[in-house]
């Protein structure tokens, strides 16, 4: 009798669920235990018309929002806090892709400008080899570029605009017309003057 009474209430817990809730839950790749399968169907059975907002949600989210929702899923937030999640994520990525597809055309037709916050001005340049782009910095009067390769350049957009050099991936560093390896000590001082907004002969053996 009791088993007969559990099923008559999965039963009737399955028929509150919204089929777009369901489909959501099909859509995710990832293994889930059996247990959180049950617990987000339980969510939805006590929240209908939010489970039918959420898939409404998850619908217009891209590949890097649906991700996310699932991985907040699966690391046990609740169906309604993994979409708030995947939504921001989901925000934060186009933001991210308008701001490269700006740089990147403005890159090709004469650079796009920007200012760290200590004050140092640079323009983003498409390299002529196609290598990468040129990160062109002015310090106190002196031109420093720092090539990196095309797949590094929002990373050092973001960190260079937070006001941190960003130190991986450079191809080369170029100061009075020399080119340096970015492994080599004085390559890493001229780029610790452009990060502090100092002149390099002050961090460097570089003459005048």
């Amino acid at each position: 009798m009791k088993l007969v009474n559990k099923l008559r209430e999965v039963k009737c817990m399955m028929s509150r669920i919204p089929d777009e809730f369901i489909e959501v839950l099909k859509e995710i790749k990832m293994e889930a235990p059996p247990r959180n399968v049950v617990d987000w169907l339980e969510w939805a059975s006590r929240n209908p018309e939010d489970a039918k907002r959420l898939a409404e949600a998850y619908r217009g989210l891209g590949r890097s929002g649906r991700h996310e929702f699932a991985v907040a899923l699966l690391r046990g937030e609740s169906p309604d806090r993994a979409i708030e999640s995947a939504v921001e994520d989901d925000a934060e990525c186009r933001k991210k892709r308008s701001l490269l597809s700006k740089v990147i055309a403005d890159a090709k037709k004469g650079g796009y400008r920007f200012t760290t916050p200590n004050g140092v001005e640079c323009i983003v340049v498409r390299d002529r080899s196609d290598e990468g782009y040129w990160f062109n910095f002015k310090v106190e009067g002196e031109e420093i570029g720092i090539l990196y390769g095309r797949r590094s350049l929002l990373c050092a957009l973001e960190l260079w605009g937070s006001g941190s050099a960003y130190k991986h991936r450079i191809k080369a560093v170029l100061y009075k017309d020399k080119l340096y390896s970015p492994y080599a000590d004085i390559a890493k001082a001229i780029i610790r003057a452009v990060e502090e907004n100092m002149k390099p002969e002050v961090l460097t053996a570089v003459d005048p």
